[in-house]
């Protein structure tokens, strides 16, 4: 049986992982792009990679946990090629409502088994000491989260893609 054709509409990280993905398969994949790989969403993403507390109801909680999961995946397939900065992220509030709201996001997601734990104001600062956070009122600590150049990952994958033949 041949080969799929497919042509991939957009070459972000979206398009290139799409792409990668098809072709790591067999499939005979072209990328076309109306102005340059990155151009748009990629280029303005912050390239957070997380599942934490703005992640709700349950069913985007567990698609976002299934993300850092790929993510983690995607690292080791590409050898090292894709820099992915994990070491977890840092979340504060003042000592107003807002600090109630973080203490009870903790408890929710600890409950669906995230890895994140509430911080005591010395460790803040300990992990943090160039931030002054105002009146402290919570903090937390995510630890499986991480970062990535959007650009970077997104080099990467058209690396990929052209290598495996697309």
């Amino acid at each position: 049986m041949a080969a799929s054709r497919i042509i991939v509409v957009g070459a972000g990280i979206i398009g290139a992982s799409i792409a990668y993905h098809l072709v790591k398969r067999g499939a005979k994949v072209v990328i076309v792009e109306a102005v340059r790989p990155g151009a748009e969403a990629t280029e303005k993403s912050f390239g957070w990679i997380n599942a934490t507390f703005s992640k709700r109801p349950r069913a985007y909680f567990d698609l976002n946990q299934s993300g850092l999961a790929g993510w983690r995946r995607l690292e080791i397939e590409l050898g090292g090629e894709l820099k992915v900065r994990w070491g977890g992220s840092l979340s504060w509030a003042g000592a107003d409502a807002g600090a109630e709201q973080l203490r009870n996001e903790v408890r929710s997601h600890q409950e669906w088994g995230y890895a994140t734990h509430l911080l005591d104001e010395d460790e803040f600062h300990r992990l943090l000491p160039n931030v002054s956070p105002g009146e402290f009122g919570a903090a937390c600590y995510n630890e499986f989260e991480g970062a990535v150049d959007p650009i970077d990952a997104l080099k990467a994958l058209l690396r990929q893609v052209r290598e495996l033949g697309g």
